[in-house]
């Protein structure tokens, strides 16, 4: 009997080992598969691909095999050991244009952030209503040494390498110092927990200080599935074909997901990315801005010390954009508007082209901020390029990775378009009937040339996929290779470009459109290089995978050089100093408006 007993267990035993490793083959079979997928569109779809080689080394399958093998030598491996793996794979390629969200609730955050300054971190916004000064030390301009006793580099070291390994360094440690503050799982982070405390030394009195909080956390409800069934009947469970169902959205998009993403949660906080105000303060005294206060926030009022009131402003709210005229230390009158990202519609268009025409009748010369600007849409993009100068403007050239689906597209497209000629006969009979308000309605509706352009785009794709041209020749993005000067409003007049290294995608665009086109002078940081136009990418799984990004075309400039990577190269170059965060940015201030006047002498 006893001997029996001991032949049941040891049965027992056997046949739930042989289930569990037939699950973590299963599972691991599954992964592989999944990271296929992902392969297989970059194979299809990704346009660096040769450039990602002659730049850097990458080769897809060398990388593919790599974290194949990964997935198979990982013991007990499960959904947020994947999740790491895919989110690696992707950041190899070195592009800011790829990357992936997951599906996950968890989260934490503390009430400020932190800007990078030559290795150093200093606290550069606080959410005073979570930590008021009255009850606690932070400062803005602080300088952040450790958290629990860890220093700050070492911390940012580890968090690097879930960020990216991308290219830009500056660009890299700045997105690693947002995420010091904030942590997501849907971005593949190590999200922490519990208390922290925080060691800093007071940018007023020099002295340190510790202070303890608690992470907002919130938890993950995505639970991994073969946590919530066991054995073999997990294999049931998950016995679908990773291939059924694959969806696929295009859009013509200059901007990052992820990048999207952490503006989005850092709730345009002023200096934030894609923030309506960045961190530039005033620039002088003001004579005339486009709203009656410059902030609803202390936080901003902080940072922007100086301010002056009393500017004859002439809206009681905020509009889209933030602009004003000021006088410069030599007394001439300049423009500045920020422009925080390239997402808007034609009512902020309008706004924009009222902002202008005040600009080219009252000022000599125009500053534009687009520091920590996300990107966004190629058509915003270029009606607002379309103010900003008397004469066209060349736009840079792309490379397209076309599909049969790109195909189908346009063939569809040039089918609907043949009914254009017929429609515009048909109108040209009732057109001395028209208002002049009707004629600009059915030209916002029908804009004759856009549409004459998208049809010579589109069967451009027909003709290169017929050459079996699956990368394009050089062509310009939906036809477009050059914009014209709006023909009610442009500025005529010297710009002055801010740019940074947290300038994504249309923000690396604009700068080079302008400088190519000798249209600007460009001040700061060179900007990240995420140099093409992004689609997204969904697929069935069980691993929560939400969707991933990545580049479809390449650009190049009108010297032939590559953005992506390379991003844009300014003028006169000037990094952020420490005195600048600790001092209000007076040595940035100061640096401007010496630009200013060497563009006004120019």
């Amino acid at each position: 009997m006893k001997s029996l007993l001991r032949w049941s267990w040891l049965t027992l035993f056997l046949t739930v080992g042989l289930q569990a490793t037939q699950v973590e083959d299963y599972k691991k079979a599954k992964m592989v598969a999944d990271l296929g997928i992902i392969k297989h569109t970059f194979e299809v779809g990704y346009a660096p691909l040769e450039w990602k080689k002659e730049y850097n080394g990458w080769d897809l399958d060398q990388v593919y095999e790599r974290y194949k093998q990964r997935i198979l030598e990982t013991p007990a491996i499960n959904t947020k050991k994947f999740q790491k793996i895919v989110k690696e794979f992707l950041s190899s390629t070195s592009d800011y244009h790829v990357g992936v969200h997951f599906c996950s609730t968890e989260e934490a955050t503390l009430p400020f952030s932190v800007k990078s300054v030559d290795g150093r971190y200093f606290i550069n916004w606080i959410d005073v209503l979570k930590v008021p000064p009255s009850h606690y030390p932070f400062r803005i301009g602080d300088e952040i040494i450790a958290f629990d006793d860890v220093l700050i580099a070492d911390i940012i070291n580890e968090i690097r390498p879930q960020s990216s390994f991308l290219a830009n360094n500056l660009t890299d440690d700045a997105l690693a110092a947002i995420k010091l503050t904030h942590r997501a799982g849907r971005a593949g982070d190590h999200v922490p927990s519990g208390t922290v405390i925080i060691t800093g030394i007071s940018a007023k009195s020099y002295k340190d200080y510790s202070c303890q909080l608690l992470w907002n956390y919130h938890a993950e409800h995505v639970i991994d599935p073969f946590e919530m069934v066991e054995g073999i009947q997990a294999l049931a469970f998950l016995n679908h074909d990773p291939n059924s169902q694959i969806k696929r959205t295009i859009h013509v998009m200059m901007s990052s997901p992820m990048q999207e993403y952490i503006a989005d949660k850092q709730g345009g906080h002023d200096g934030g990315l894609g923030a309506r105000q960045s961190f530039v303060p005033p620039l002088g005294t003001k004579l005339w801005c486009n709203e009656k206060t410059s902030s609803s926030n202390s936080s901003h009022s902080s940072s922007h010390e100086g301010d002056e009131g009393g500017c004859g402003c002439e809206d009681e709210g905020h509009s889209f954009w933030y602009a004003y005229t000021y006088q410069h230390p030599n007394g001439q009158p300049i423009g500045y508007i920020r422009i925080p990202h390239y997402l808007g519609s034609k009512r902020q268009v309008r706004e924009f082209e009222e902002i202008i025409k005040y600009m080219e009748e009252h000022t000599d010369a125009l500053v534009i901020d687009q520091v920590n600007n996300f990107g966004g849409s190629v058509e915003f993009l270029y009606q607002v390029a379309s103010h900003l100068s008397p004469y066209p403007l060349i736009t840079p050239q792309h490379r397209i990775k076309i599909s049969p689906e790109q195909v189908l597209e346009s063939y569809k497209i040039l089918e609907e378009l043949k009914f254009l000629d017929i429609l515009f006969d048909q109108m040209d009979g009732k057109v001395d009937r028209m208002t002049e308000h009707e004629i600009e309605e059915f030209y916002n509706h029908f804009n004759y040339q856009y549409l004459i352009f998208t049809k010579k785009y589109c069967e451009f794709i027909l003709s290169e996929w017929k050459a079996k041209h699956f990368l394009t020749a050089p062509t310009a993005i939906v036809g477009v290779d050059m914009i014209n000067p709006s023909v009610k409003h442009t500025y005529s007049k010297p710009i002055l470009m801010l740019i940074n290294e947290l300038d994504f995608s249309g923000a690396d665009f604009l700068p080079a459109i302008l400088q190519d086109n000798k249209r600007a002078t460009l001040f700061g940081a060179g900007t990240a290089g995420a140099g093409g136009y992004v689609l997204g990418f969904q697929f069935p799984n069980n691993h929560g995978i939400d969707y991933f990004s990545y580049t479809a075309s390449i650009a190049e400039r009108v010297n032939l050089q590559k953005i992506e990577n390379l991003g844009v190269t300014p003028d006169i170059p000037y990094q952020v100093t420490v005195e600048d965060v600790q001092h209000q940015y007076q040595g940035y201030v100061k640096a401007v408006n010496h630009s200013v006047e060497l563009v006004l002498e120019q």
